[in-house]
């Protein structure tokens, strides 16, 4: 998975960083 991605999931979503570094973690 993107960084990009996350990042606009992020914004969309409003996903904690938690969530967002299990995910980076995940691929």
């Amino acid at each position: 998975m993107s960084k990009l991605y996350i990042s606009e999931a992020a914004k969309l979503k409003g996903v904690s960083t938690s969530t967002l570094r299990r995910w980076e973690t995940e691929g």
